[in-house]
């Protein structure tokens, strides 16, 4: 976490690590403390001497139980596949710098943690309904205030047609006026 923060550790195209990436890590790691807690066990890297068929046995037995374990211990948290999914491949990322850059003789065991794909189904709502969300008084007078800023976000991107990230990354400076019409000035980059 040290090196990420200072900006040593960098992706592989030698970007340096975003804040909200540090911030993901630090959440797993999180995550990880607590599982240890609760099963009262420590997870560990076993340095190898050398390279034998028993201990490479040993090894992916002990992590292909601790992805079950782990995983059952996620899922029990009310995790979706999807940050599961996106917690083990941080998981293999770590496994990778490990071995590649640090060049500790550990088993890969990235190889053996699979990551579920999951497929995300928009919610469409018919017309009546985000009309209803828009303009229900009595309705959003019966909410707290954290689920009135939510309303207005889904609305938002229901309106805008922006991703979650796209609308929180919107500034003031992205509302223009022209002719008396407010309008959000966006730039998307594209990776190809």
């Amino acid at each position: 976490m040290k090196e990420m923060n200072k900006g040593q550790r960098r992706t592989a195209t030698g970007k340096k690590i975003n804040k909200k990436t540090i911030v993901f890590y630090e959440c797993v790691l999180k995550l990880l403390q607590e599982y240890e807690h609760q099963k009262e066990t420590s997870i560990g890297f076993r340095l190898l001497p050398r390279q034998s068929i028993r201990i490479n046995t040993i090894e992916k037995k002990y992590w292909l139980k601790f992805y079950h374990l782990f995983s059952a211990f996620l899922y029990s948290k009310g995790y979706a596949d999807g940050y599961v999914g996106s917690i083990w491949k941080s998981i293999k990322t770590l496994v990778r710098w490990i071995i590649k850059e640090k060049a500790l003789p550990i088993v890969p065991a990235y190889h053996w943690f699979a990551i579920t794909q999951t497929q995300n189904n928009p919610v469409i709502l018919s017309i009546t309904k985000l009309q209803f969300l828009i303009t229900d008084e009595s309705y959003s007078n019966e909410l707290t205030p954290n689920l009135i800023c939510v309303k207005d976000i889904f609305v938002a991107g229901c309106t805008l047609g922006l991703r979650f990230s796209d609308l929180l990354a919107l500034k003031k400076n992205n509302m223009i006026t022209v002719e008396g019409q407010v309008f959000i000035a966006t730039i998307f980059q594209f990776k190809v």
